[in-house]
Order: C-alpha cells, then structure tokens, then sequence
C-alpha cells in the first residue's frame, strides 16, 4: 500500500510535494523494521498467508484477467 500511494501522488501526480513523499516512505520503513523483527514463524506464516491470497485472488479472476468483486450477493 505505501508503493501504491506513492506511485499515485508523488511519482504520477501532477505536483511532485514533500507532503506526498515522507508518509509512504516512513509507512514503508516502520513495515520493514517490523518485518525484520518477527520471528521466522511468523515470516513463514505470513507468506503462505500471501500466497493462498494471490492463488485466490489467480483464481477469482481467471488469471487476473478480470476484476475483483467484493459485493455481497443479493439475498
């Protein structure tokens, strides 16, 4: 989420701000001392949580062809 946002306001908006930079930058840093300071458990945990996520995410899509709907089907 902090390379998303700072691909959308800094690197492809149109006024290149201080403001717009520092805040996914700092979100960024305070994830990776997160992550350097877990427990190799928790790593592993974690990236099989990613992977079953993007196997997900291959497979709702058809490969990632189409979009992801989040909407809860009518009753």
């Amino acid at each position: 989420m902090n390379f998303s946002a700072f691909l959308h306001y800094y690197v492809r908006g149109e006024k290149k701000q201080i403001t717009h930079l520092v805040p996914p930058l700092l979100g960024f840093l305070i994830c990776i001392a997160l992550w350097l300071n877990l427990d190799m458990h928790a790593k592993l945990l974690g990236f099989a949580w990613l992977a079953i996520g993007l196997a997900y995410g291959y497979w709702k899509t058809k490969g990632f062809r189409k979009t992801l709907d989040f909407e809860i089907p009518p009753e």
